[in-house]
């Protein structure tokens, strides 16, 4: 039996392995996949903020006198997400 045994033996530590490296794999595919989304979403962020500041820039063109342009105060077109203070 003992010469016999390590074929057995072979055969269950290759399915071991076999069986850890899909799990590893399957680990990093969903890993990367939120990567992914993270990366997305941030980009849409980044994008929503450089349109706001376009938008801000274009309003204190328009009018530089207007009332509390360049004083540090918000143009009256510009609302915050929180609302007016």
């Amino acid at each position: 039996m003992r010469r016999h045994g390590w074929p057995v033996l072979a055969v269950v530590a290759i399915a071991m392995l076999l069986v850890v490296i899909t799990a590893q794999h399957r680990a990093l595919e969903a890993a990367r996949a939120e990567h992914d989304h993270r990366m997305a979403v941030l980009g849409q962020g980044l994008v929503a903020g450089q349109q706001a500041l376009e938008r801000c820039q274009q309003v204190a063109r328009r009018d530089p006198q207007a009332p509390g342009a360049g004083a540090g105060t918000p143009p009256a077109e510009f609302i915050p997400l929180g609302g007016r203070p």
